[in-house]
């Protein structure tokens, strides 16, 4: 049976074997260019076509890992006063009884001049954090100074004075 191989440059090449036509397909395989085999196989011509070589990429390698560090089991006073100290170290510093007391005037005082204000307009107008005129507005709506209308960041304040 004869074989063709037909380079993309036209050439074409006439084998008598399977192996004499893969090497003249690798061998134009390797000086770049495209090589086709064509084999007759009654009325249907079988062809193995081979690419034009492609860069060879090298795997990336791994980013190497931090080491994971083994933590022994520890009973529950340890882990107890391993939270004690974390909250202990934290920077945090609890507020004073007048602080609040002051806050709370000011609080309700915003209230009072712009009443259905938000607790982050409210913080704004102060010029504190959110987080800071939480418990003076909880300590309000307690003594009934204050009234709320609303949920989560939509709660609207307004004052009973």
């Amino acid at each position: 049976m004869k074989y063709t191989v037909i380079v993309d440059e036209g050439e074409v090449i006439n084998c008598n074997t399977v192996d004499e036509a893969l090497e003249a397909a690798a061998e134009a395989h390797l000086n770049g260019k495209v090589a086709r085999i064509l084999q007759p196989m009654g009325d249907i011509e079988y062809v193995a076509r081979f690419a034009t070589p492609q860069k060879v990429r090298k795997p990336k390698k791994a980013p190497k890992r931090k080491p994971v560090k083994k933590v022994a089991k520890t009973s529950k006073k340890s882990k107890t006063k391993r939270v004690a100290a974390k909250v202990a170290s934290s920077t945090r510093v609890k507020r004073s009884p007048e602080d609040l007391a002051k806050l709370k005037d000011r609080v309700l005082a915003i209230v009072a001049k712009n009443p259905g204000a938000r607790a982050e307009t409210i913080s704004k107008a102060l010029e504190v954090p959110n987080k800071d005129i939480v418990l003076p507005i909880r300590k309000l709506i307690d003594e009934k100074k204050l009234s709320s209308k609303g949920q989560k960041r939509a709660t609207e304040y307004y004052s009973k004075n």
